[in-house]
């Protein structure tokens, strides 16, 4: 099994939490984690697989504004939020 990282950078001016999904590999995380503005992460999962990225507004709750992603996992995908209506795929 062949894993990449699927890189993660808030580009906005917003406290936000990040989650990617599990779908290729159990292994890892599917949890929050908070991203900071300007702060990226990284995530490992398998290659050729599939996962969603998603994101919502930090402390707002369980009707936070949601939006997200599905991604090819591949070397060096890079997931960039510039808003909720503003999210791009490299």
């Amino acid at each position: 099994m062949s894993v990449s990282k699927i890189f993660v950078k808030n580009y906005s001016s917003e406290e936000i939490d990040c989650f990617v999904s599990q779908y290729s590999r159990s292994e890892g995380s599917d949890s929050w984690f908070p991203l900071d503005p300007q702060q990226g992460d990284a995530w490992a999962r398998k290659s050729g697989g599939w996962e969603l990225v998603a994101f919502r507004r930090r402390d707002s709750g369980e009707n936070a504004p949601r939006a997200g992603k599905y991604v090819a996992v591949g070397r060096g995908r890079i997931v960039q939020f510039y808003g909720f209506e503003d999210i791009r795929v490299d």
